[in-house]
């Protein structure tokens, strides 16, 4: 769990310096290209939906974005995760069935999310994706209000990363670390 919160915090660190308009050293931030559905994911995460919407998709493969759940705003955390739970349960019978019939037999929402696997998934490779089911709460608003809090404090940040000696760049993580939440 610890490992894959900082395979998100790495990859949401990139999405930032990949989307702000401040200049960033190539050679401080390089951008392997398989990070690169990772970040279009996130970017989604952080532009796209606010927190009455959340995506299901593959815990591995980002990529994958099997369906877009809305969550009612006053939903309580236990209303929200039997939300979450019902659309992954049936999630998950939809990816075993559609392993058990050829492409050609499939219809409609079927056909849609066997598509996300490619031509050339096997029936092994969708079954296991049964298992990969996660869901992620949009951020959109969130972030857009910290874009608003850190007018307040992204010069200050901005100074003690350079005068440490470090990329300035990294002044971005508190967008996604606390949204400046003081």
């Amino acid at each position: 769990e610890l490992t894959e919160m900082r395979r998100v915090v790495f990859t949401i660190g990139f999405l930032l310096l990949g989307s702000l308009s401040w200049t960033a050293n190539a050679t401080l931030f390089p951008k392997p290209d398989d990070l690169h559905s990772s970040v279009e994911f996130w970017k989604r995460v952080y532009t796209e939906i606010d927190r009455s919407k959340g995506f299901l998709h593959d815990k591995r493969d980002l990529s994958v974005v099997y369906q877009t759940i809305d969550i009612p705003r006053n939903a309580s955390r236990k209303k929200r995760k039997g939300i979450v739970k019902w659309h992954r349960q049936k999630l998950r019978a939809t990816l075993n069935r559609i392993a058990e019939k050829p492409v050609e037999a499939l219809k409609g929402e079927d056909r849609r999310i066997r598509a996300l696997f490619g031509q050339n998934a096997s029936a092994k490779t969708i079954r296991a994706a049964a298992g990969k089911i996660r869901f992620q709460l949009g951020q959109a608003d969130k972030f857009r209000s910290a874009i608003n809090k850190s007018g307040i404090y992204m010069p200050f940040i901005r100074q003690q990363f350079v005068d440490a000696g470090l990329p300035e760049e990294l002044s971005a993580l508190p967008f996604v670390e606390s949204s400046f939440h003081t």
